[in-house]
């Protein structure tokens, strides 16, 4: 791929937690490039480092080796240009679901006409514009999602980080969110890194798929999707270019989670059962 749409670029990347002889080891010689306006999704045992990761980029944490490079600088700390949707709901309770959204323009002191029709503009994007005046309490799981997607993308950043945005919500909801995540992507040039443990939420949005091993996180094998989009789990069930990705994607993750399981994690024991009654 041509290195003039390399947005970040992230290279023997190592991470640990703890006190010298009791360090444990989180992140490995980790390396990825990470391509402008691309989904790339992250899938991996769960408590892997998945989330380490995804702080690490955002510069909410520093690491202890290797480098996270952004358009070919380093990433030092927090930036408006790379925003993070946590898998908890972040809202603030107090605010409005209008405030909440125009938090990072408000709070930049960006009071303009201009700024506000921008944020009109996303609630109706989103379709939250009859609720912009309730309280996070007074929406559904699903809305809370929309109007944290919606407060990211109001501040135009380069690189969005969702970990496991959707996870929690009932099927429904879940499947309404990845529909409208597809929408608000579709001829984005925003670069997505999206952290999930759903091998089908993962071919259903990515550009590509990146495997990661168990603990200490590594890449264990990284696939492009090229399945045309947009896409709808319906036609993907029929599709024999996505069952044969999935078929793949779920070896490698097989092989993950059974090192995993041999040092006692609940998650991979959950994966295997999982897996076989998938394989069976």
């Amino acid at each position: 791929m041509n290195d003039n749409n390399l947005i970040i670029k992230i290279e023997n990347l190592s991470h640990a937690y703890g006190a010298q002889q009791k360090t444990i080891p989180i992140i490995e010689n980790f390396s990825l490039d990470i391509q402008m306006g691309r989904v790339t999704v992250l899938i991996g045992p769960s408590g892997c480092g998945k989330s380490t990761l995804a702080r690490l980029i955002a510069g909410f944490e520093k690491p202890d080796g290797g480098s996270i490079l952004m358009h070919g600088k380093t990433v030092r700390g927090p930036s408006p240009e790379r925003l993070v949707v946590f898998q908890e709901s972040a809202l603030f309770l107090w605010m409005s679901t209008l405030k909440n959204i125009s938090f990072g323009p408000d709070s930049r002191g960006e009071s303009s006409p201009g700024a506000e029709n921008i944020v009109q503009k996303m609630l109706e994007k989103v379709g939250l514009n009859s609720f912009s005046k309730k309280f996070p309490s007074q929406l559904s799981g699903g809305m809370q999602r929309r109007a944290e997607l919606a407060r990211a993308l109001v501040n135009g950043p380069k690189v969005m980080i969702l970990d496991e945005p959707f996870r929690g919500l009932d099927a429904m909801s879940k499947a309404l969110m990845q529909q409208h995540f597809i929408r608000l992507m579709a001829n984005s040039l925003i670069s997505c890194i999206f952290i999930t443990s759903d091998i089908d939420e993962a071919v259903l949005l990515a550009d590509q798929i990146v495997i990661t091993t168990n603990k200490p996180l590594k890449v264990a094998a990284k696939f492009d999707v090229t399945i045309q989009k947009p896409r709808s789990t319906k036609k993907l069930v029929e599709s024999d270019e996505a069952n044969k990705l999935k078929f793949q994607a779920l070896e490698v993750l097989h092989k993950e989670a059974m090192k995993s399981f041999a040092s006692g994690s609940k998650a991979a024991e959950d994966f295997l059962r999982a897996y076989s009654i998938r394989n069976n």
